[in-house]
């Protein structure tokens, strides 16, 4: 062997070796969780998906809804669990993942989307006898409209958890600081002429000024503050995730 090759095969093995024990770490912790739960589990995407998830069950009247939300820090990770538990789960006791609607969650939902769909719901069948499902956010019906004027300039509509709720909601959370929206900044790919474009900026007048905030991104630091704000809305706010517990109870039943 060239030594040269022979140390970058050294050093690559190394590294894999140390991807093993991160993942091996990863699903130790979430067997562990998903033995210590005596109902249903929803995987989702980070802690504050569980606080607002767990606020809109109450909000809806859904105590009595036997499941529990559980953070899987980052779509990547539901997608290892829900692959890991489609070989070794040997119960039949549900599981589910749910995605965010937005380009990370959508490209991690898509491993799935050979997987034939549950009855006439979002979810993905994974593994019928072990009841393991995906799914992703659904888009609500106040958005339908901005979905479509999206895609009509070749955009997909990013759909975080936070962009689930109605505009008026979005507001009054800027407005309380509970919520802060930053640009998009987006580089043209161009060898002569590279360039920085804010997103809103380059589609304003080609979607409806009412939608531009979909354009935006939420700021990490303000994720948790917004959750826990969410707790003093009234019901009528959270109407927009009744579909996504229809079809949960569907699958949990």
């Amino acid at each position: 062997f060239n030594e040269g090759v022979f140390a970058y095969m050294l050093e690559r093995m190394k590294d894999l070796y140390d991807e093993y024990e991160d993942l091996k770490d990863t699903i130790s912790e979430m067997q562990i969780t998903v033995a210590a739960a005596q109902c249903p589990i929803v995987y989702v995407e980070g802690p504050t998906d569980v606080k607002i998830l767990e606020t809109a069950r109450d909000k809806l009247g859904l105590q009595g809804l036997s499941l529990r939300f559980q953070s899987a820090n980052g779509a990547g990770d539901i997608s290892l669990f829900l692959n890991v538990s489609i070989r070794v789960k040997r119960d039949d006791r549900p599981l589910v993942g749910i995605y965010d609607s937005d380009a990370r969650g959508r490209k991690e939902f898509d491993r799935f989307k050979s997987y034939r769909r549950f009855q006439d719901t979002s979810l993905r069948i994974l593994d019928r006898g072990k009841r393991i499902f995906a799914g992703v956010l659904n888009v609500p019906g106040h958005l339908i409209k901005a979905e479509e004027a999206f895609k009509s300039i070749g955009m997909s509509l990013p759909l975080p958890i936070e962009f689930m709720f109605r505009r008026e909601l979005i507001m009054d959370a800027i407005s309380d600081g509970v919520l802060v929206l930053s640009p998009r900044i987006a580089r043209i790919a161009n060898e002569e002429l590279p360039l920085e474009i804010n997103v809103d900026s380059a589609i304003s007048g080609r979607i409806a000024q009412d939608f531009l905030y979909l354009a935006k991104s939420v700021d990490d630091d303000c994720k948790v503050p917004f959750s826990e704000w969410l707790a003093n809305r009234p019901p009528a706010d959270f109407e927009v995730f009744r579909q996504l517990f229809e079809d949960l109870t569907l699958a949990i039943e």
